[in-house]
């Protein structure tokens, strides 16, 4: 599934990057995306898709996406 929320993403208009790591410990995962625009970040294009509806059948809870502007990148 991780692999398949990859690809989505990786495909939006925008997305230039998508990292996502998981503490399999802990069940608890973290996602971090780099976008053109903050209009093409805060844009929710997997909203109502399958992908979206199968996350939420598998009982995932997603927190609310932070937003903070890149000031570095190499």
């Amino acid at each position: 599934m991780g692999q398949e929320v990859a690809v989505a993403i990786r495909r939006l208009p925008g997305n230039q990057r998508y990292v996502a790591g998981i503490d399999r410990a802990i069940g608890r995962a973290q996602t971090v995306s780099i976008w053109d625009t903050e209009e093409d970040a805060r844009r929710d294009n997997l909203a109502g898709t399958d992908l979206a509806s199968r996350v939420q059948a598998l009982g995932i809870q997603l927190d609310p996406p932070e937003f903070f502007e890149v000031t570095a990148q190499t």
